[in-house]
């Protein structure tokens, strides 16, 4: 402050303005008793809030597709409110607009939506905006954003030309987008192969491919013109059709060798009889080889059964129930030996 200036009012007889009178005393003051300190900040004695937050199932989301997340605050035990204000939810995503909700302290958890148009890591950031008994809180969190959630499956056999019975071809399923675009995330389910609509069995999964490509080598197939097909079998959220069907032609052997079989029931426990298949070739000849399918009142029991030493067996469960059973089976043949079909044979339950 420049007391010269104060002087000069003075001196003159007039007052001073109060804004130059009231500068020179503060000054006057901080020379004579140095600078005056702020008061130190009060402690906050409000309840501590805990964010938690995590996306409701599937623990990931998928590009473009809205999300719920649910939200919950975990206050000290012995407070009895819950706390109230404003909580946002904010998706660290470019052009992503924040989501927000009022709190009136009735609430239980809080669910909101985020959508986001990029796959990866995307994170999140919820905030909290206090109230009169809770503080402020803040937390960040993570979830993956993958492809999806409609695929398309697509199906190749490693052979193009008719193939002679219990040769092996190789299936090959791979699961995209629905236009084809390979897919992030992992597979939530197996990819299954079927022939003419049944079950033919569960792909193996190729390394590396997160479950997304999968291969079966199949010998097992009878003689006849088949219609092969794959289908993802997820357990969640991914769906689509199964794959484009791919035609194969099993042939029987061209010059195929003299072979006898028989078929024998053998009940085993009271509640259990045993289904035997046994082939014999003639001296010489090579042993049989393929798979015999067993049937129960015309329809297939399990898979085929491989032929192991010219035999091939299954146990059939016997129900409680008073009823009469069909057996029959077939031998679908090699390559050295033509396929047999075995008549019926009759069971009554219960047994004698």
């Amino acid at each position: 402050m420049d007391f010269a200036r104060l002087s000069v009012f003075l001196s003159a007889g007039r007052p001073a303005p109060r804004t130059v009178l009231t500068l020179a005393l503060a000054a006057a003051l901080v020379a004579s008793v140095g600078p005056v300190h702020a008061r130190p900040n009060q402690p906050d004695t409000r309840s501590k809030v805990e964010i938690r937050a995590h996306l409701d199932e599937p623990s990931w989301a998928f590009a473009g597709s809205a999300s719920e997340i649910v939200i919950d605050f975990v206050v000290p035990p012995a407070e009895t409110r819950r706390p109230t204000g404003t909580l946002t939810v904010q998706l660290n995503e470019r052009g992503a607009l924040p989501e927000t909700r009022i709190l009136t302290g009735d609430e239980g958890d809080v669910r909101l939506y985020l959508t986001s148009t990029r796959t990866g890591m995307r994170h999140y950031t919820v905030t909290y905006s206090g109230d009169t008994y809770f503080q402020a809180a803040k937390k960040t969190f993570s979830y993956e954003v993958w492809t999806g959630p409609l695929t398309k499956t697509s199906l190749q056999a490693s052979a193009k030309k008719p193939v002679t019975v219990s040769e092996p071809v190789k299936l090959t399923a791979q699961v995209t987008t629905d236009d084809g675009k390979a897919l992030t995330g992992t597979s939530d389910g197996p990819i299954v192969f079927y022939a003419d609509d049944k079950f033919l069995g569960e792909g193996v999964v190729v390394p590396g491919s997160r479950g997304w490509k999968a291969t079966l080598v199949v010998n097992y197939l009878p003689v006849g013109a088949h219609r092969l097909t794959a289908r993802h079998e997820s357990v969640i959220r991914y769906s689509g059709p199964e794959s484009e069907p791919v035609s194969l032609q099993v042939l029987p052997p061209a010059d195929p060798l003299p072979l006898d079989g028989v078929h024998t029931l053998t009940v085993t426990s009271p509640f259990t009889v045993r289904m035997d298949v046994t082939l014999t070739q003639q001296t010489g000849a090579p042993d049989p080889g393929g798979y015999v399918q067993f049937y129960a009142d015309g329809i297939e029991y399990g898979l085929p059964v491989p032929v192991t030493a010219g035999l091939a067996t299954s146990d059939f469960l016997l129900p409680t129930a008073p009823r009469t059973f069909t057996f029959s089976a077939a031998y679908f043949g090699d390559n050295h030996y033509a396929p047999i079909t075995f008549p019926g044979q009759t069971l009554t339950v219960p047994l004698p």
